[in-house]
């Protein structure tokens, strides 16, 4: 029977495992039906034990994110893929609601998404993170770059919090960060304003890395409220929802 550090790590492995073959399912753009790479595939990727895959693998049927077959073939759910249904459901609510309450809801996951990372990251994870809030500092006049480390900014922490569903809902509401992003960004006249924003970036990845759980959840709450206050300020909000 395993103690209770034992059974943490393989919580561990499993959630990483998830959150990679999520990862691979949106970064392909797989639709349903889609064929996946086998249990060997992944054990040696990332050189992990057949047990973790198989109970990934098990989970993630279990979320209908992927389905298993008798033949051990793994593909993508033919029911929609919950990924997928994610992505789906979201772009129908944009419909709806706003990017306000859309970055309400990103907020409230990761703040807390935040605070594990914090906690559980490893140190190549805190690493990882801080090298994307650098990459975006070090880019600050090119915004195709700066979204792209952004996004992997936030996904990274996603993952270092060891919650899989974190990283899946996360990963499924990039969409909104593609659209309202890029608005938000040419808002910001001021070069000061735009160093703002991305410094924040630095301190989250700040607080992460010395395992500042508490500074690193009001780095980011001031992360969501900065950009809420700017999309308002510059009825930017109106404008996203339009396109």
């Amino acid at each position: 029977m395993m103690n209770s550090n034992e059974l943490d790590h393989r919580r561990y492995l499993v959630s990483d495992t998830i959150c990679v073959i999520t990862e691979y399912i949106r970064e392909h753009d797989l639709p349903p039906g889609s064929e996946l790479p086998s249990e060997e595939y992944w054990v040696k990727e990332l050189n992990t034990s057949p047990c973790i895959v198989q109970e990934s693998f098990d989970l993630l049927a279990g979320l209908e994110i992927i389905d298993l077959s008798a033949d051990n073939s793994v593909s993508v759910s033919c029911f929609d893929g919950k990924e997928k249904q994610l992505s789906m459901m979201h772009n129908g609510l944009m419909r709806l609601v706003s990017f306000q309450q859309i970055y309400d809801i990103r907020k409230t996951i990761e703040v807390r998404a935040v605070v594990l990372a914090s906690l559980r990251r490893t140190t190549e994870e805190a690493l990882k993170i801080k090298y994307h809030a650098q990459r975006m500092l070090e880019n600050i006049d090119d915004p195709i770059v700066i979204i792209e480390h952004d996004i992997a900014f936030h996904l990274a922490i996603a993952k270092a919090s060891r919650n899989s569903i974190f990283a899946i809902i996360v990963g499924a509401l990039q969409s909104s960060s593609n659209q309202s992003w890029p608005i938000d960004w040419h808002g910001r006249s001021e070069i000061d304003c735009k160093r703002k924003m991305i410094e924040i970036h630095i301190r989250i990845a700040d607080a992460i890395e010395a395992g500042d759980s508490i500074e690193a959840s009001l780095c980011m709450a001031d992360h969501y409220n900065e950009i809420s206050e700017s999309l308002i300020k510059t009825n930017l909000v109106d404008k996203a929802n339009e396109n």
